[in-house]
């Protein structure tokens, strides 16, 4: 990448990685048990918590899958399609004659775009643009052939928002926050704030106030919006962190927030048919709890391998990356990634191995796919095979 662009992906990079890669672990309190919750039924927001928010850059429509896809050759974004049947892409475009190479193609994004999500829902595209310093929420149609701003979300330099949908609403996050900064303030705020799609009007339904944080990795559970607060500050002469992660949820109903953990989970999933919460705590490992229950059971311990995860689960098996952390204490000590695949009891299925040096991107995905940036290139991994031999297949 290069210019702009490659100066704001690095950055938000870097900080990411610092923020999943810990180097001083806060200790976890004995003794102190969890909130037990109730998120009701399943609804069809649940299918998107498969794939990761943070970073949302592939999206399930009907018989095949959106993408964007970043060109070093003229810095824009191409909106992509990936036909399931043939697993051949296609510009998301149907101008005649249209060679795709211009700003006049319905698939090019430009700059204003670069670190937008991309989102499927309800027969319409939906992505993020920064325009006059303001975060915009925009609806483009799934041809390409007609965009329109929804919602002006909130105040935003670089776009680096989540989206999280649900009922005909978005909730959306700036997913870097305050992470790191140097001159981060007491009196910061994180916020979520929800989008009604049908008329644009927003509000404020969550804020989190406090130096060095950020909101990670939301997920809809039946009637309960999940996510994480990262808490991250910087010694940047040790190059160690003091990070902690406090798990939230947010109740659509009733508009009311309340602290579920604050056992530093990296990341976590709710499998809503059978009322279990899986979560990964740092150092310690994955563990499950009936969401009637206060406290968990650990499933998978942390080791060497894996001291962090963030974590998918396809109604079969359970995935946990290690992001290439190779230690808690360290965060220049990186090793390979890997993605564990575990049964719902733990035990495991499978391990892949990945060349960190070509790893850019996890996006998971759905029952079908894993999907990932790989050499540049969005790839994917048929999960019919996962159990046994698997092949990174870069798409056409």
């Amino acid at each position: 990448m290069k210019g702009k662009k490659k100066v704001i992906i690095g950055i938000i990079a870097a900080v990411v990685v610092v923020g999943i890669v810990v180097a001083v672990v806060l200790g976890m309190r004995r003794g102190k048990s969890d909130k037990t919750i109730n998120v009701g039924n399943a609804t069809e927001s649940d299918e998107m918590s498969s794939w990761r928010t943070d970073g949302h850059r592939v999206a399930k429509a009907e018989s095949g899958y959106y993408y964007l896809e970043w060109s070093d050759t003229d810095s824009t974004t191409m909106l992509m399609y990936l036909d399931d049947s043939t697993h051949k892409t296609i510009p998301v475009c149907a101008k005649a004659e249209c060679k795709h190479n211009s700003a006049d193609c319905n698939a090019v994004l430009d700059s204003s775009y670069d670190n937008s999500p991309l989102h499927y829902y309800k027969g319409s595209l939906y992505v993020v643009k920064v325009e006059g310093g303001m975060a915009k929420l925009e609806r483009i149609a799934k041809d390409g052939s007609s965009r329109e701003n929804v919602a002006d979300l909130f105040a935003s330099d670089d776009g680096t928002v989540s989206l999280v949908f649900h009922d005909d609403c978005v909730y959306a996050y700036d997913r870097i926050g305050h992470m790191g900064a140097v001159e981060s303030k007491d009196t910061d705020k994180v916020v979520i704030v929800k989008a009604e799609l049908a008329n644009g009007k927003t509000s404020e339904v969550f804020s989190y106030e406090g130096a060095n944080n950020a909101i990670n990795e939301a997920r809809s559970f039946g009637d309960k919006l999940f996510f994480l607060i990262n808490h991250n500050s910087i010694d940047k002469e040790t190059l160690t962190a003091d990070v902690n992660y406090k798990l939230y949820c947010y109740d659509y109903a009733t508009g009311s927030a309340e602290l579920v953990s604050d056992k530093n989970i990296s990341d976590y999933y709710v499998d809503t048919d059978n009322g279990i919460l899986y979560y990964f705590v740092i150092d310690k490992g994955l563990y499950s709890r009936k969401l009637n229950e206060n406290d968990g059971k650990l499933i998978y311990k942390a080791d060497d391998s894996i001291v962090m995860a963030a974590l998918s689960y396809d109604g079969k098996y359970i995935y946990m990356c290690n992001g290439g952390a190779g230690s808690a204490t360290q965060i220049t000590n990186f090793i390979d990634e890997k993605i564990f695949v575990l049964n719902p009891d733990g035990t495991l299925v499978n391990t892949i191995e990945l060349d960190r040096r070509k790893m850019s991107n996890l996006y998971y995905g759905d029952d079908k796919y894993l999907f990932l940036g790989y050499s540049n290139k969005l790839s994917y991994i048929d999960k019919s095979s996962i159990s046994g031999s698997v092949e990174i297949v870069p798409v056409k």
